[in-house]
This record gives C-alpha cells, sequence and structure tokens, in this order.
C-alpha cells in the first residue's frame, strides 16, 4: 500500500517520551488509515525501544526500524533511513517529545494534494519564539545568508519522490537540518505553501540535544554545516559561488558571533569559556577574510576578537 504522508519519529533514550507519543500515534492511525508511522530507534540503551517494539507488534502502518551504529549517531542518521522505508507520498519529521494537531491531519493532506509543492511550511504552536520561514531558491539565495530564517526540518511537509531526486538526505551529527534545509531550497523551482493552522505542536524539551549544554561538538557541527554550504555552492556552480561571496563571509562572521555570545552568557565556568573561545576562533579565522570591512556592530566585535584589529 502507498500511503499518503509518512510521519518520521526518530528517537533516542526516549523513555519519558515513548508511550504518550506511541497513545498520539495510535490515535492517528486510528483515524487515518492513509497515514503511515514510522519509528526509527537510534541506538537507545534505556528500553524505549522495547516498549514500542512489544506494543506495535502487529500493526499494519505503525513500524519500528534501528539505525546501525558503523554508520553514525544522530537524528539525520536516523531521518535518513526513515526517508527510505517511508511507502508514501509525503513525508514529515516529527521529533519524538513534539505532537500533532490530529484533527487537522486530513485537511492537511487534502491542502498537499491540490497545490502539489515539493515541500511546504507549517504553522508551529511554540512557547518560544521561532525564526520565520523564508522563501529562497538559487535565483535568490542571499535571503538564506543576509535573513534569519527557520532551518528546522520539522514544521514542514516535504515530497517523497523530491527528497529521492535530489538526493536530499542528513549529515550525521547534530545541526543537520541546515545544510538539508537549505538544499531543499536550492533544488527547488515550485512555490512554497504555508499552512495556517496550527497543527505542529513543539515542545520545547530542554534535554534535547541542541537545548542541552554547549560542548565542542555543538559548536563544531553548527560551523560544519555553513561550511558544508560553502562547499557545496563552489562544487555545484562557481559562478553562484563568487557572486555569494560577501553573502557567505557575512554570515560566517554573524555566526561566531552569535556563537562567542552564547558561550560568553552561558553558565560554564571560566576556564571552559576560554577554551570554547579558543576553539571557535580556530574554527572560524581561516573562514573569514580577515581584511573584511565591518558592517555592524557584530563585525566590529568579530574582527576585534578574531583578528585583533
Amino acid at each position: 500500500m502507498i500511503f499518503d504522508l509518512s510521519i518520521i519519529i526518530p528517537f533516542y533514550n526516549a523513555n519519558k517520551f515513548i508511550n504518550k507519543s506511541l497513545k498520539d500515534s495510535l490515535e492517528i492511525s486510528k483515524r487515518n488509515s492513509n497515514i503511515q508511522i514510522i519509528y526509527i530507534n537510534n541506538n537507545s540503551i534505556d528500553g524505549s525501544n522495547t516498549i514500542l517494539k512489544s506494543k506495535i507488534k502487529n500493526l499494519k502502518n505503525i513500524k519500528l526500524f534501528n539505525t546501525n551504529k558503523k554508520k553514525g549517531m544522530g537524528p539525520g542518521v536516523a531521518r535518513n533511513l526513515g526517508i527510505k522505508k517511508a511507502n508514501s507520498n509525503l513525508i514529515m519529521f516529527l521529533d519524538v517529545d513534539d505532537c500533532i494537531e490530529i484533527k487537522y491531519l486530513k485537511d492537511l493532506i487534502q491542502y498537499c494534494k491540490k497545490f502539489n509543492n515539493n515541500f511546504i511550511f507549517l504553522n508551529v504552536k511554540s512557547k518560544k519564539k521561532i525564526s520565520p520561514n523564508v522563501r529562497y531558491s538559487q535565483d535568490n539565495l542571499q535571503l538564506f545568508f543576509k535573513n534569519s530564517n527557520n532551518m528546522w526540518c520539522i514544521g514542514k511537509i516535504f515530497k517523497k519522490d523530491f527528497l529521492i531526486k535530489n538526493k536530499l538526505f542528513f549529515l550525521k551529527n547534530i545541526y543537520e537540518d541546515i545544510f538539508f534545509i537549505f538544499k531543499c531550497h536550492y533544488y527547488n523551482s515550485k512555490k512554497i505553501n504555508y499552512y495556517p493552522k496550527k497543527i505542529y505542536i513543539k515542545k520545547e524539551d530542554s534535554d534535547s540535544i541542541t537545548n542541552s549544554q554547549i560542548t565542542l561538538n555543538h559548536l563544531k557541527s553548527k560551523f560544519n554545516a555553513f561550511k558544508s554550504i560553502e562547499l557545496f555552492l563552489k562544487k555545484k556552480k562557481l559562478k553562484i559561488f563568487k557572486n555569494l561571496y560577501k553573502d557567505i563571509q557575512y554570515r560566517f562572521r554573524g555566526e561566531f558571533y552569535n556563537e562567542y555570545q552564547n558561550i560568553i552568557n552561558s553558565n560554564l565556568k571560566k576556564h571552559v569559556k576560554e577554551v570554547f573561545v579558543s576553539y571557535i576562533k580556530q574554527l572560524y579565522k581561516n573562514s573569514i577574510n580577515k581584511k573584511f570591512k565591518p558592517i555592524s556592530k557584530k563585525d566590529k566585535i568579530t574582527k576585534k576578537i578574531l583578528f585583533n584589529v
């Protein structure tokens, strides 16, 4: 059977969320036989995998798969497996601690069929401020580098054929959404619609990977996400890269400043802050042109910290 929509739910040590998530999934399955739910266990060791496995054993449209530890960790690895296993026309990524307004799902599927987009933005309900969804493509990539924009893969619907055709998969580790979403915009040639009803509910769990305390891996992964975009553009179309060079540089400077401020304003001990600041200076220094002319207060601070100017 080909489903209309596959909801992909990666999880790692999700013992405190798995029962609530499964309860929601069972309700979705009960009301919508055309929706497939795929759980991806990312090498959990807390028993959440066992709990789930025992309860969905005989269900046709709720499936459980396990990632291979040798292929790496992180939600991106799990989502990649979910994309490959999805037997549907549309894909939605759902964090295990988040939920969906089930009453809107039928309407959402009809909305997607009507417009036939490569991907659409969903209205996300969250207690925290969310960066806006910005529509950009190969013709106006400056919007990605110069504007604050939503780089989550959650809160969106993707056409599976679009992802497969353009080989749109996630990097390993964390902040994997950034490069993935950029490539989705880069390859998209259709209009991007916005579903207005608040269907995705973001719970903002404080224990989630990107909400946890700053680590060297956080800093490295965030840098690598933007570096991957730079290298992607350079390899794909050198002309586009050259035209965007100033904008890319602007973004690198902004990301460095933001990371610096996050470290300084954190509750880390003084000597750890010093180590982390030294680390991001090493990461960003070779990617930022020393001769740049500051165009903002952030730029001035960045230049002073990085180049003592």
